[in-house]
């Protein structure tokens, strides 16, 4: 197919369609470092430009839109009238002109519950105004091999005049210690396990830590966050999984990020208040090259700017490997061409 991607970021989501065999033709961003890592590593230029001011869109057969997600996430401020909330409108100005086949949208877990879940009907209700039917799922990208506790919520859109029923990917990963056979779907799409034996040779295990980074040298100190300065926010939580587990979420902020799995472990004290349980120079944030693995990006994959850019690029990503995952179910729409 031919994919129209707008909010490309570093093409974390593209590489996965393009992977899967689809063509991007048009992709858009407005950071400037992002766009240039999209052009070194996937042979495409974006326009680099505000989404406003791009007057008109070229006609695919896919519309991809990963819209930001500061004014969802549970952990911004979720102020209402913070103008990020509304460049959704821009992918239905798109949808307007150009009626591609299919879209698909990803942003934060934090968008189901917004406002009372009002903002996100609100979403749903122009989108099928626009004439698609939708549909949507919460979705874990461990579940999908990527090594990383990480949840997303993606829309993705059949124009109404075609006979295709879009289904989510079943997903190919579980947890090595109990056999998740049987899967309970909650409403808001998240999963649950049930265990049986029925299909226990059907799921990989986990991809590891010690699988995804595992095999890389210690960084340089201009190759991480090297701050030893540690938020009252970042105390609050446990930040360290050992290396037989999967990360906690690759976050957009080198001062966020998780620490590596060699570091000593962490204690809890108190609600909300953690500690560390030894030196604090034995503790470090994750680096540029193992966030970008553990998003399942290429090892060689390079990322273009300065550090705090190249975490921002990174943890603004959808992770390739779930999105290749997501591509191939439109395989079965393609075979019927």
């Amino acid at each position: 197919m031919r994919i129209v991607s707008l909010f490309s970021g570093a093409g974390g989501m593209d590489l996965g369609f393009i992977n899967a065999g689809h063509e991007i033709i048009f992709a858009n961003d407005n950071n400037y470092n992002a766009c240039a890592t999209y052009k070194e590593n996937l042979n495409h230029d974006p326009v680099f430009k505000d989404i406003k001011k791009i007057r008109a869109f070229p006609k695919g057969d896919l519309l991809i839109a990963c819209c930001p997600c500061q004014g969802f996430s549970l952990f911004g401020n979720r102020n209402y009238s913070d103008k990020r909330n509304f460049l959704y409108k821009e992918i239905i100005r798109c949808l307007k002109d150009t009626k591609p086949k299919f879209l698909i949208l990803e942003n934060v877990k934090g968008l189901l519950s917004l406002y009372k879940s009002n903002f996100f009907n609100t979403i749903l209700s122009e989108l099928r105004k626009t004439g698609y039917n939708i549909t949507y799922k919460l979705i874990n990208a461990k579940d999908y091999g990527v090594p990383q506790d990480r949840l997303r919520v993606f829309i993705v859109g059949i124009r109404k005049d075609l006979n295709f029923n879009y289904k989510f990917p079943k997903i190919t990963h579980g947890p090595d210690t109990i056999t998740p056979v049987k899967l309970k779907q909650h409403i808001n799409g998240y999963i649950e396990y049930i265990y049986d034996e029925d299909i226990k040779e059907s799921l990989k295990k986990y991809t590891t830590l010690k699988q995804a980074i595992g095999h890389l040298d210690p960084p340089e100190k201009n190759e991480y966050w090297n701050s030893n300065k540690y938020s009252y926010f970042y105390m609050s939580r446990n930040r360290r999984r050992k290396w037989n587990q999967v990360s906690y979420t690759i976050q957009a902020s080198g001062r966020h990020l998780p620490l590596h799995p060699s570091c000593p472990p962490m204690k809890k004290i108190e609600k909300d208040k953690w500690i560390f349980t030894d030196e604090e120079h034995k503790y470090r944030r994750l680096s540029i090259k193992e966030c970008s693995l553990i998003q399942s990006f290429p090892e060689d994959y390079n990322f273009i700017g300065g550090l705090e850019s190249k975490y921002r690029q990174i943890g603004n990503a959808v992770p390739p490997n779930l999105a290749y995952n997501l591509a191939i179910q439109f395989d079965e729409f393609n075979n019927k061409l």
